[in-house]
């Protein structure tokens, strides 16, 4: 693994690609945690039937520490309309809303539902949240926030391994996303998310069954200096446990699009000043580029005047036409090919100068 350039820089490395590795966090009912962690990371709670009982009161706890990579500028945890509480080797550790700012989304000022927050410097940390038991399950969750981004001609990809060992509801979802903010929180500018199989996996004796792997890609985007890789569960409120392994946040060059090529016909002949007879027969060549299929029309003094081929594969370029006795003869007639099948707006092409088709 590369070192990891400094936090203080805003866009990605220009060198050698910057590669992240993670390993092990493990995830617990209705949240998501998007923290890049050198050890162990794992919630604990009662039993679902303990805190069914509105009002009942309990506590979620990470069993043990949090440890934010250098590279995050700050670890950020909070939960919906309910109190947090962080320990750390500074701290004999603290309960309720002290220290904690209240957070609402930004551009809606009237929204009720606010967030107990705390911003924290790379470190080690144990998280507990109390909450009181009700119909709405509460809303917690921790993750780091990188503050650096791809700068542009490159991309994020953000892969990894993951195992689903419970999930209650079945209609249950999990996605794999990475954020990028201008400046985080208020400056999000867009999301790219891969969903995955939120399926149980496990064999049919009840043993654990394969990990599966997953691929978030990120492309560039112009103003962005701070991302977020993360997860999300979402669906009705029940118990989820999943784990996560190997994690990796790389930084890669974009791949180079491939040119689409731009649609074109012509004819190559015939192409004027000829002397065609009738019951002869001549080649009419074509070449095109983005188009699937022509067809070939006559026309005589600008009016079409009969049909010579349609719905002819471009792979082929070139066609034998036989004059027949009913076309009168006289000049002023050309070749018109066009797109196939026929619609406002397809490609149309005549060949250059008229030709004369005699007896």
């Amino acid at each position: 693994m590369n070192d990891l350039y400094p936090a203080t820089n805003n866009v990605g490395p220009t060198g050698d690609l910057a590669t992240h590795a993670f390993e092990y966090i493990y995830f617990i009912k209705d949240s998501y945690l998007g923290i890049p962690v050198e050890n162990n990371v794992q919630f604990t709670q009662p039993e679902i039937n303990e805190i069914d009982t509105a009002n009942s009161k309990a506590s979620i706890w990470l069993s043990n520490s949090i440890h934010a990579l250098d590279y995050c500028n700050y670890l950020f945890l909070y939960v919906l309309n309910q109190p947090i509480g962080l320990l750390d080797d500074s701290r004999s550790g603290f309960e309720g809303s002290e220290s904690f700012d209240s957070w609402k989304p930004s551009g809606n000022a009237s929204q009720t539902d606010t967030r107990s927050d705390y911003r924290a410097q790379a470190g080690d940390y144990s998280l507990r949240v109390d909450y009181t038991a009700s119909s709405t399950t509460p809303y917690y969750s921790a993750y780091t926030v990188l503050s650096s981004a791809p700068s542009s001609g490159q991309q994020i990809e953000f892969s990894g391994k993951y195992f689903v060992a419970l999930r209650e509801p079945a209609n249950t979802t999990l996605n794999a996303c990475v954020q990028h903010f201008s400046t985080w929180p208020s400056g999000w500018l867009k999301e790219d998310c891969t969903s995955l199989d939120a399926s149980l996996s496990k064999n049919p004796d009840g043993s654990d069954g394969a990990w599966r792997d997953f691929k978030v890609v990120s492309p560039y985007i112009a103003g962005a200096t701070q991302i977020v890789p993360k997860f999300d569960v979402a669906g009705s409120p029940g118990r989820v446990v999943y784990h996560v392994d190997s994690l990796r946040l790389e930084f890669v060059p974009a791949p180079t699009p491939t040119p689409i090529p731009l649609k074109h016909i012509k004819v190559l002949s015939l192409n004027g000043g000829e002397q065609l007879s009738q019951n002869n027969s001549y080649e009419i060549k074509w070449e095109t580029s983005g188009v699937e299929k022509i067809g070939l029309v006559l026309y005589k003094n600008k009016t079409a005047v009969g049909a010579i081929a349609r719905d002819i594969p471009t792979s082929y370029t070139e066609i034998l036409w036989t004059p027949g006795p009913d076309i009168s003869s006289g000049g002023e007639y050309r070749i018109g090919i066009y797109q196939y099948p026929w619609a406002t707006g397809n490609l149309v092409d005549y060949n250059d100068n008229p030709f004369i088709i005699g007896p």
